[in-house]
């Protein structure tokens, strides 16, 4: 096989304005993917801020040094609001519940007392924040108070429920009377 030397003995050079084309076309893909990462990351920022516009309100400066530290404090910030906010809540609810408690005995009381259909008649009601006592008289031919009915729905929300029936004796007749005392504590 034979050689062919088409330059006739010369190297072959490179023009400068060849060398800038073919540089132009090697570096253009790169700095494409450098400018669509550029826009990726704008768009990027921009849904986050759309998003989460608190946390942007709340950044001193955007300086890519220190955010990861501003966003921790706000984080921290953040949680410890979040806690507050759920202990306010169960301050709430405690305080919201102990009121309930405290005139619940006569509500129910006052409910059981409509029911029966003998007549009640109350003598003392006795409260001091956390221990209840109530003593009333029931007329009537025999007693219709239920001992057990109400043991079972006052200690649903208090404790050491007690419900006595103290006395019981003819008034007239056949008519009788029944003294009896109920008591609990929060």
């Amino acid at each position: 096989m034979e050689r062919l030397n088409l330059s006739n003995g010369k190297k072959r050079v490179i023009k400068l304005k060849t060398f800038i084309i073919i540089l132009l076309f090697v570096t253009l893909p790169a700095l494409s993917l450098i400018y669509l990462s550029y826009q990726m990351k704008i768009l990027e920022t921009g849904k986050l801020l759309r998003n989460y516009p608190v946390v942007f309100n709340n950044l001193s400066s955007l300086d890519m040094k220190n955010l990861d530290q501003q966003i921790d404090n706000l984080k921290y910030t953040f949680e410890k609001r979040v806690e507050e906010i759920r202990n306010a809540n169960i301050v709430v609810k405690n305080s919201i519940l102990n009121s309930y408690k405290d005139i619940y005995f006569l509500k129910y009381f006052s409910y059981f007392a409509s029911r029966i259909p003998n007549r009640i008649f109350l003598k003392e009601i006795r409260y001091d924040g956390v221990k209840f006592f109530i003593d009333f008289y029931e007329y009537g031919i025999e007693t219709k108070v239920s001992t057990q009915t109400v043991y079972s729905d006052l200690s649903k929300l208090y404790k050491n429920v007690l419900i006595n029936k103290i006395d019981e004796k003819n008034f007239f007749g056949n008519m009788r009377y029944f003294r009896y005392n109920m008591e609990g504590e929060k």
